[in-house]
This record gives structure tokens, sequence and C-alpha cells, in this order.
């Protein structure tokens, strides 16, 4: 499952999740591409802002261009999981080393998260703050929803367009 789905801002329900897995004996596979560094104390996710054990996630991929600095992704879990998907996965992906830029850059804020970087604190302190000023134009039509820093906006107006520019001109 996605940790944070993209087109809703909605945070799946990882204990929920975990339990199913355990219940159904399933392979749980999280895809936190959007809360690696973002959600939980230290930026290392779902998992960790959900208080879940990383025992109880199989594996946990991601991609590094979104809160890291970097191309290309990872792969988490138990050795022979990560075993299996560098040997059998080779084939589907196009493989190409990253660039030492790159690869410096992803170290460098891998490094900032886990000696207590404050991104993820900030992010949702932001978050947050728009959320608040979004809600008090609720009266005026405007909806937002999302569990997350990743939210949706909508306009319930009929001069929608103009009322958003207008809204977007007095936040610049």
């Amino acid at each position: 499952s996605e940790a944070l789905f993209l087109n809703s801002g909605a945070l799946v329900d990882l204990p929920r999740l975990v339990e199913v897995k355990k219940r159904h004996g399933a392979v749980l596979i999280l895809e936190e591409s959007l809360t690696f560094g973002c959600l939980g104390a230290t930026g290392r996710g779902l998992t960790e802002q959900a208080g879940v054990k990383i025992e109880d996630v199989d594996m946990i991929v991601g991609s590094l261009e979104y809160a890291i600095p970097g191309i290309g992704g990872f792969c988490a879990g138990r050795a022979s999981i990560v075993r299996h998907q560098r040997l059998y996965g080779a084939g589907y992906c196009f493989s190409a080393a990253s660039p030492t830029y790159s690869v410096a850059s992803a170290v460098a804020a891998i490094k900032d998260l886990a000696q207590g970087a404050e991104q993820p604190r900030k992010l949702a302190e932001a978050a947050g703050l728009m959320k608040k000023e979004l809600a008090a134009l609720r009266s005026e039509g405007v909806q937002v929803t999302g569990d997350s820093y990743i939210f949706h906006i909508s306009c319930d107006r009929k001069d929608e367009e103009a009322y958003l520019r207008r809204t977007a001109d007095r936040a610049a």
C-alpha cells in the first residue's frame, strides 16, 4: 500500500493494515516515497509516525526524488526479501549508477535526518498553519481535505476561478 495517497492526501491506516496482514498471513509492502523525510519525529515516515514496529512491515520502498534530493529509490526489509528484489527485479528496470553528486546529496540529507534535522517538524507546522488559514475560508465555500502535509482544496462557488485567483494574489 502507499503510505500517503497523493490524489487525496489521505494516510493509510497502518496499524489496521498490519492487523489485517497478521490475521491473513499476508506480505506487507509499504511505499513511503511521500512520507520518508517528511513524517514522524525524525522523518522516518509513516511507520514512525503511526508507532508501528518496523518488523511488522515486510518491505519499505520509496523514491529519493521527493524529500531527499536524489535520483533513484530504495528498498528496505529483511535481507532475504531485499536480496530477492535485487536479483529478480534487475531485468524489469533500467539500471545505471546515480551520479556521484546525487548520491552525495542524498547521503547528506539522510545524515541530517539521523542527527535530528527539523524538516519534518517545520513541514508539519507550515502545513498546519496553511490548513488553519484555509479553514477560515470555509464559510466562503472553500473545503480542505487530507490527513497530511498534502491536502486538496476545493471551492464551491459560482465565481470559483476568479475567487481563487484573488485569494492567491492576496497570499502572495
